[in-house]
């Protein structure tokens, strides 16, 4: 126990007196924390004594230990200090020579009341982990004598003099993978993003792995090589392509105990979380695919806000770097260093548009920067050659797909329209008529500007590639929109009031519709192929999204007596991905669990979903599949088809001839084909949807027992030819429908998002 030394004299008073008796000039008795004046006087709160130092005489034993004490702590200040050499000499002296000063006259104090008699420390003394600030102190920098004479202080030094990596953030006790892993998880980012989106650049990224494994081991001949958002954007690239190879199966039991679940790629995702500094004031390219990339890993996470934060650092630090501007050069003719760095923000700049519009979409928030504020060149405009396999043709045609999922999002789920005048409309029934006829122009410029003009150029039969899935996507994606688009319609049907909003556009209503249903059926058979060619994102949040939001809008349209085998395949895939670690389609099964329990309390409705097996599994479906095409194959083989399916597959848009025409071939085609071939032909483009819209919606319109009832029908306005018992069977199974919707709607824990 150490002692407090003990003067060998002290000079000056014992006590002072307080500052309300020396005012006063009163005799004070010096009691602390109140003086008896100030107590008798009930002012006890006034009681303040001056702090004045008193002299004392020390040994010179006892100074001489203090002068050790202090010359031991400045050496250890020094054999850090020589660790951080990318600070300048001068300016590192003067940071040293501050931090030194504080640093000893603050132990000066501590030991003079603790250690004082015990000498310098041995040198096995345990020297703690020191945090150092990220923001290093201000420097001083003296302006020029003249007009204006004084001094700038530097709040925030640049960002390579504040990454003290080694004093913060210790990962160098966890190891890299081994390389060639390493290279493996990039080449899964590349084949399955990186051909659509600018996440990786190649050339660049081959150089930073080198130099990571080449120094990984000497942490300071790395920081000189590498920064804090290099690192960040190294690891988060490890876990993304973690993320997206194939995880192991999850036994039902640890599923259904809620034990904890290793997630993989978690390990990279926390050191590229901790290294990826928002407030990072030297902003690069790596920067803003760092936090793209974080967001993509944190939406399979299922953590909403997080991923929305991240896309709006991404799309706000692409702002800041003038990505969205065409460049304007100071020269006439611009170097190649010019052109390549142009090229490749024009890249990142629309990966992130797209990725930040399509989330934002999802959340139903707005988007953080709209198309018409930007005036850079589109992905095919001005083209510089990189020479790097990257898909231009690809991103522009995402970026028009973007900014009609910003534009239609904006008209169908935005605000409703308001006014400064006091007297504009703002009835229910003004806005549902608003509503559908938004929705019905919305679909109708989808197809003439996009469906038949941008995405007519690729051939539907190769939707699906084999090694790559960025077509796919993009389909998936317009699918999605369509469906996002139709949605109000179809919950309109169990509206009970629709009947009397709707004008004479019934029709037009009912093609809408079926529009978005086809788009819910080729959703799931896209996202079936994918995992049949082995494509299938298991752990991706957008490929669980899109089968749970297809199967929402075929349940609602199945309630009124319709049949689609797509729910059941559906499920399966869902019930898949769930029992691979999928956290959306966890919550998805969930969800439909719910659903499909409250639907067989219904006996009205449950009858049209009787041949629903929700025990049913992937594997199980497979085989099933197989025998049933194994049968189709047997009758073909007895009686002999020819069938000419490259014909119906020229059939591929939704324009009004199309659909004239495959109405036409459809008929001729039914009138003449023997049972095997109809079969054999309802087979290959019902299990196939996307490959022709206007065939598969003629080979519904043909199979389905029950016509698709839009809105409920009113008992008082039945003619005589009506059949009543009918009519209200109809309205009892809208009505019981749309309490279970609403009962889902409304539940704390389910919240219904197609």
């Amino acid at each position: 126990m150490n002692e407090k030394p003990i003067p060998l004299k002290v000079f000056g008073r014992s006590h002072y007196a307080c500052q309300r008796c020396k005012i006063s000039k009163m005799r004070c008795s010096g009691e602390k924390p109140a003086c008896t004046n100030c107590i008798n006087s009930n002012k006890q709160h006034q009681c303040v004594y001056p702090a004045k130092d008193r002299k004392i005489m020390l040994m010179e034993s006892d100074l001489d230990k203090l002068h050790e004490r202090v010359s031991y702590l400045e050496g250890l200040l020094r054999q850090k200090g020589e660790q951080i050499d990318s600070v300048p000499s001068s300016q590192q002296q003067q940071q040293q020579q501050q931090q030194h000063q504080s640093l000893s006259h603050t132990q000066l104090n501590h030991d003079t009341q603790t250690t004082l008699g015990n000498g310098p420390p041995s040198k096995s003394f345990p020297v703690p982990l020191t945090f150092t600030s990220p923001i290093q102190p201000r420097s001083q920098i003296k302006a020029d004598p003249g007009l204006f004479n004084f001094t700038l202080e530097n709040f925030l030094l640049p960002d390579r003099h504040n990454e003290s990596l080694q004093w913060h953030l210790n990962f160098w006790d966890r190891p890299l993978p081994p390389r060639e892993h390493t290279m493996l998880l990039l080449e899964t980012v590349q084949r399955r993003y990186s051909l659509e989106f600018y996440l990786v650049d190649f050339p660049e990224i081959f150089h930073l792995i080198d130099k990571i494994y080449a120094n990984f081991h000497q942490p300071t001949e790395l920081l000189k090589l590498v920064n804090h958002v290099s690192l960040s954007y190294f690891y988060v690239i490890l876990a993304f392509g973690a993320q997206q190879l194939t995880p192991p199966v999850i036994p039902k039991s640890q599923i259904a105990s809620h034990s904890p679940i290793n997630i993989p790629g978690i390990e990279y995702y926390i050191i590229a979380s901790q290294l990826f500094n928002v407030a990072q004031e030297e902003l690069n390219i790596h920067f803003v695919q760092a936090a793209t990339l974080l967001g993509l890993y944190a939406a399979n996470l299922n953590r909403y806000n997080t991923v929305y934060n991240y896309f709006g650092v991404a799309s706000r630090a692409s702002v800041a770097m003038g990505l969205h501007r065409q460049k304007t050069y100071a020269k006439a003719n611009p170097t190649e260093h010019d052109l390549v760095a142009e090229e490749k923000g024009k890249r990142i700049w629309w990966t992130v548009f797209i990725i930040d519009t399509t989330w934002a979409s999802k959340m139903s928030m707005p988007v953080h920067i709209d198309y018409t504020d930007t005036d850079v060149d589109l992905p095919l405009d001005n083209i510089y050659a990189l020479n790097d396999n990257f898909d231009s043709v690809m991103l522009e045609s995402n970026v028009h797909l973007s900014k009609y999922i910003s534009k239609f999002g904006r008209i169908i789920y935005g605000p409703k329209i308001r006014t400064f005048s006091v007297n504009y409309i703002n009835t229910d029934q003004f806005n549902q008529r608003l509503l559908i006829k938004n929705i019905i122009d919305c679909l109708k410029d989808l197809i003439k500007n996009l469906e038949l003009t941008i995405l007519g150029q690729y051939n539907k039969s190769d939707i699906v590639q084999s090694q790559s899935r960025r077509l796919t996507n993009l389909f998936l994606r317009f699918f999605q929109l369509i469906s996002t688009i139709v949605k109000p319609l179809i919950c309109l049907m169990f509206n009970k009031n629709a009947g009397n909003i709707v004008d004479n556009n019934s029709n037009e209503i009912v093609q809408s519709i079926f529009k978005g249903i086809y788009a819910a059926c080729a959703l799931i058979d896209l996202v079936y192929t994918l995992y049949k060619n082995n494509l299938l994102f298991e752990l991706g949040f957008w490929d669980g999204q899109y089968v749970y939001s297809a199967m929402m809008l075929l349940i609602l349209s199945q309630v009124n007596g319709r049949q689609y085998s797509h729910i059941q395949k559906g499920l399966v895939l869902l019930k898949y991905m769930a029992g691979r670690g999928n956290i959306t389609a966890q919550n998805s099964c969930s969800n439909l669990h719910q659903i499909f329990s409250a639907i067989k309390e219904q006996p009205s409705i449950s009858q049209h979903f009787s041949d629903i097996d929700t025990n049913m599994e992937l594997n199980f479906y497979e085989q099933q599949e197989q025998s049933r095409l194994l049968n189709l194959q047997q009758q073909r083989q007895q009686q002999a088809t020819n069938i000419d399916i490259e014909k119906f597959l020229k059939l591929q848009h939704c324009d009004e001839d199309t659909v004239e025409r495959a109405k036409l071939e459809v008929d001729n085609f039914y009138k003449s084909a023997s049972i095997p071939e109809i079969l054999q032909f309802q087979d290959f483009f019902l299990n196939n949807s996307y490959l022709s819209e206007p065939i598969w919606k003629e080979i519904q319109g043909r199979i389905q027992k029950y016509p698709l009832v839009v809105f409920p029908i009113n008992p008082n306005t039945v003619n005589g030819n009506g059949n009543s018992a009918e009519v209200n069977n109809t309205l009892a199974t809208q009505n019981s429908m749309y309490e279970i919707i609403r009962k889902i709607q409304n539940s704390d824990d389910i919240k219904w998002t197609p």
